[in-house]
Parts: structure tokens; C-alpha cells; sequence
């Protein structure tokens, strides 16, 4: 047979089977999984995907042969092979990806079969009011704002029942052809130019909801396949980013798009894998959204970044775990690829925080706290100590800017309190090596506002010999502090000179406590110890001397 023979071949099949399902109401699912094989092996072929397009639209328009649900299905499938081919060929012609946006007949058909579809299986947010124990849908189709509407129709009349995942595959067909005209419209949103095919994306929008709703239900209760679930994953991702895209272009159903990766991130399902794919892409949303001036939508999406990075972490750390099989140990998620996964969230969110703050949101605090202690909460810190440090050099700088010309500086917040009142607090002290940090911070910046610089150290070391460092366990830490406090207080006049005295004297007496203890680590001790006596001498010489030191 020659290529023009065989193409005329399998549409010659693929039609003999749709008049044939007409007699065959028994195998229903079986003709739906045969169209399903079909659409996708002939998908790359311009001249069997325009037939069965055509013929896929002419068989479900006849209602007497074909009952509207699956009339709907095979306008779902008619609709996708017609997009795809319009799209071969427009890979490096974005603007040709959104031609189909003109086509107000397939468009309207396309609206018209998601509606009836939505109405049967009545799936929202992932859950389903329609679903029974064999995965099937056979309730009476009536829309639920209209009880007694005259066109509704009855599967159950038609002793039709329409499998979950044919109607699953369906969607999922359409909506993987659907994504490449949505991120081409995204991307003429961002270059500013103007979009006059953004009203029509509704339907677009529409479809894919339908899928993310479908494909969480999906999840949550049917049995599939490690390759349906594969495949499906593959297209859920990035049908979540489309349709987050697609509504902050059309100002339709944010919300609803935020809610469902919300949805994503925190189910049982999602593998570490995929928030490499999600991260990044909802991240640069959110600087896209900041660089071309939507400053009140842009904080939503970057908001939306740092919570899929909390919940990368928690799987993380829930990975993070060792068996032993024979002699060997197998970790589940190696310590190094956790070090690396958390070193990359502290970069990233300290980049949120900071594009936050020029888009003047009120939750950075909130932000840096949740971050600091989520990932900090199970890891060893000394392998973070530069990565989280960053991130609280971002929030000094931050609260400087904020209070520079606030009178009353003693309003300018601190970490402590709000890292104490967290739901799970971390401990006494990795809380105290992060206020060291914040305290460390303000000291490097004291040049730019000496005052309120000053003033925020003294108020971090009250908290730290006050609320933290207070038993002996912490002398070798508060004797650090002390020694600390001495520079500050000298730092703010002379006239601190006794008090500085005061400080350096109880830092001599808990490490000359400490050497005491030939358990502790006495080299540490004494050079702090050399430390102090110096500074103690210098003070003391400079105070006999009326502030001179010669």
C-alpha cells in the first residue's frame, strides 16, 4: 500500500468502528480506549490526524447514533487532533500557536463538551459527588442549578456507563495540546505586547481546571497504572503551571489556580522530582508578574514559590532516612543531596523575599520564619550556617530600610519572639546561633544607621542573656555574648565604660568557671578568655585615664 492508501485505510477502520458503537452500548469503555490508542499514534500525522478530526466531529454531532456524553468525549479528542495539527510546524512562531484562538466553532464545541462532561462526573476541587465504589458515573445527568431541566439526560437510561478513566484520558489528550498555545499566550503577555485572543483563554482555562479537579480525584481514589500514572503526572505539572499563567492573564480564577497547586504540593502523591519542575516555574511567574509591573498579583505567586519550598523540604527530610539490607546501609535520600536541596531553598527564598519586599507585602517576616524554621527543623546547621545567614543578612537590610526614619525604634522587629511562638519552635539553641547571626548582621551594618543599629543589637543580646543563654550550659556562649555587649556599650559613648567593665568581668568569671571543667574544650576557652582580659584591661586603662588610652 502506498502512504496515501494506508491513511485512507485506517480512517476506512477508524469509521467502521465509530457507526458499529452505535450496537455495541456493552463495550463502550472498550471503544473509548480504542479512540484514545488511535488519537495518540496518529497524533504526529498531519493527514490521519485532519481525517479523524473531521470524523470524530461529524459522529458526535448526531445524537440519535450517540448519546452527549460520548458525543463529548469525541469532541474532545476531534478538538485536540485539530489544535495539533494547526500546531505542527509552529514550535519557533508562537504567535501561530494561538491561531486556534480564532476558530470561535471549535471553540464553542469545545466549551460545549467540557460543560456536559463537568455536569455528569461533577468533579471540583478534587472531590466528586457522583463517584461509587466501581469507578463509574451513572447517576442522572442534570445541572445542579436547574433540578428540572427538560434536555437533561440519564446514563443510567442508556445503560451507558462511562468509565472514570476514559473520561480521565480524554482530558488529559486535549489538555497536553492545549498547554502549548497557553504559555504561548503567557509569553506575549510578558513581553508586553498586546493579547487580543486573552478573553478566549476562558475556555482554555476551563479545560484545564477540568483536568487538575479530574486528575486529583484521580489520585486520591482510582486505581491506575505505573505508566497512566506517569504520563498523567507528567501533563498534571504542567497543566497547573498553564493554568496559573493563563489566570493571571485573563484575571479569572486565581484563585482557583493557587488552590489547586496548593492541592498539588501537599498530597501523598507528589514525588521530589516534580518540585524541581514546580519550584522554578512558579517562581518565575512571580518575577515575570514583579518585572512588568503587577506588583498586587506578583507577591501571590511568589508566595506560592515559598510554600512549595516548604513542602520540598518536609519530603525531604521524610526521605531522609537509612535501612539496612544484609551489612549494607542504603539511604533513602543521601545527607549530601539533602545539604544541596536545602543550600538551593535558602537562595531561592532569600530571592522571594527580597522581590516581595519591592512589591511592598506585609508577610516577609512570616516568610523568614516558616523558612528558617522548616528547614532548619531536622538538619544539622553547621552545614547551613552560610546558607540561612543570607537570608538573614536580607531581612537586616530589609528592616533597615523599613525603620530608618521611624522615631520610635524599639517597634523594629526581631526574630526571636516570632521563631519562639511557631507552631513546632526549634530548639533553645539553634534559635540563639540564629539570633547570633541577626545580631552579627547589624553590627556589619551599623554604618549605614548607627543608631538603629545600635539599638537593635543591644535589645538581640538583652534577649540572648535573658531568655536564652541563662544556665551553665550556655557560659561558653554567654560569655561570647558579653563580650559582645562590651563592644556595643562602648560603642555608644564613653560614658558606658563602667558598664562595658560590668559585662567583661562576667565573661571572665563563667570561662575561668569553665576551665574548671577539664571536660570542655579548653582551647576554646582559652582564647576567648585571652579575649576578655584584653578588652577588660583596655577598658579599665581607658577609663583611669578619662577616656584616653595611651
Amino acid at each position: 500500500l502506498s502512504w496515501g492508501e494506508s491513511t485512507s485505510l485506517l480512517l476506512a477502520v477508524l469509521e467502521s468502528v465509530l457507526r458499529v458503537k452505535a450496537y455495541l452500548p456493552k463495550a463502550l469503555n472498550e471503544f473509548l480506549e480504542f479512540i484514545d490508542y488511535f488519537s495518540r499514534s496518529f497524533l504526529s500525522n498531519r493527514d490521519v490526524n485532519a481525517g479523524a478530526s473531521k470524523l470524530f466531529y461529524g459522529q458526535g454531532g448526531f445524537s440519535s447514533e450517540i448519546s452527549p456524553p460520548i458525543a463529548s468525549v469525541l469532541h474532545l479528542y476531534a478538538t485536540g487532533l485539530h489544535f495539533s495539527r494547526q500546531q505542527m510546524g509552529s514550535e519557533d512562531q508562537p504567535s501561530m500557536s494561538v491561531d486556534f484562538l480564532k476558530n470561535e466553532k471549535n471553540l464553542q464545541t469545545l466549551n460545549n463538551a467540557l460543560g456536559t462532561l463537568e455536569r455528569i462526573f461533577c468533579v471540583t476541587d478534587g472531590k466528586s459527588s457522583k463517584h461509587d465504589n466501581l469507578g463509574k458515573y451513572s447517576s442522572t445527568l442534570t445541572d445542579a442549578r436547574h433540578p428540572n431541566k427538560k434536555d437533561s439526560y440519564s446514563c443510567s437510561q442508556s445503560r451507558e456507563h462511562i468509565n472514570f478513566l476514559a473520561y480521565l484520558d480524554s482530558l488529559e489528550f486535549v489538555c497536553k495540546i492545549l498547554l502549548q498555545p497557553a504559555n504561548a499566550v503567557w509569553e506575549s503577555f510578558f513581553k508586553e505586547k498586546t493579547v487580543p485572543t486573552s478573553g478566549k483563554m476562558t475556555c482554555v482555562l476551563m479545560a484545564l481546571n477540568q483536568f487538575i479537579d479530574s486528575s486529583l480525584f484521580a489520585y486520591s481514589c482510582t486505581k491506575m497504572s505505573d505508566e497512566e500514572k506517569e504520563r498523567l503526572n507528567k501533563t498534571l505539572l504542567r497543566a497547573l503551571v498553564s493554568a496559573i499563567k493563563i489566570s493571571f492573564v485573563t484575571k479569572e480564577a486565581i484563585q482557583k489556580s493557587l488552590y489547586s497547586i496548593n492541592c498539588a504540593i501537599s498530597s501523598t502523591w507528589i514525588k521530589l522530582e516534580d518540585f524541581k519542575y514546580l519550584i522554578p516555574s512558579i517562581g518565575n511567574i512571580g518575577v515575570t508578574l514583579y518585572n512588568i509591573g503587577h506588583f498586587e498579583e506578583a507577591p501571590k505567586a511568589l508566595e506560592l514559590c515559598c510554600q512549595a519550598t516548604w513542602a520540598q523540604i518536609r519530603l525531604s527530610y521524610c526521605r531522609l532516612s537509612t535501612r539496612t539490607e544484609g551489612h549494607i546501609i542504603i539511604e533513602d535520600l543521601p545527607k549530601d543531596t539533602l545539604k544541596d536541596i536545602i543550600t538551593d531553598a535558602f537562595a531561592r527564598i532569600d530571592k522571594m523575599v527580597n522581590t516581595l519586599h519591592r512589591c511592598g507585602s506585609k508577610v516577609i517576616r512570616d516568610i523568614v520564619v516558616k523558612s528558617l524554621s522548616e528547614l532548619l527543623a531536622h538538619g544539622d546547621t553547621s552545614d547551613y550556617h552560610k546558607s540561612y545567614s543570607v537570608l538573614i543578612e536580607s531581612w537586616v537590610k530589609i528592616t533597615l530600610k523599613d525603620f530608618a526614619n521611624d522615631q520610635n525604634m524599639d517597634s523594629a522587629p526581631l526574630l526571636y519572639h516570632s521563631l519562639m511562638g511557631y507552631p513546632s519552635p526549634l530548639p533553645k539553641k539553634l534559635i540563639g546561633s540564629i539570633l547570633e547571626q541577626e545580631l552579627l548582621k547589624y553590627g556589619e551594618m551599623e554604618s549605614r544607621a548607627t543608631m538603629l543599629c545600635g539599638n537593635m543589637q543591644i535589645r538581640i543580646i538583652d534577649i540572648l542573656l535573658n531568655e536564652l543563654y541563662c544556665s551553665k550550659e550556655y557560659y561558653l556562649d554567654r560569655s561570647k555574648v558579653l563580650v559582645r555587649k562590651a563592644h556595643a556599650l562602648r560603642s555608644s559613648g564613653v560614658q558606658n565604660i563602667s558598664r562595658c567593665l560590668e559585662s567583661l568581668s562576667e565573661a571572665i568569671s563563667l570561662l575561668r568557671s569553665i576551665l574548671l571543667d577539664s571536660s570542655r574544650g579548653n582551647a576554646i576557652v582559652m582564647h576567648e578568655l585571652a579575649i576578655a582580659y584584653c578588652l577588660h584591661a583596655h577598658c579599665a586603662q581607658e577609663a583611669n585615664r578619662g577616656g584616653k588610652v595611651t
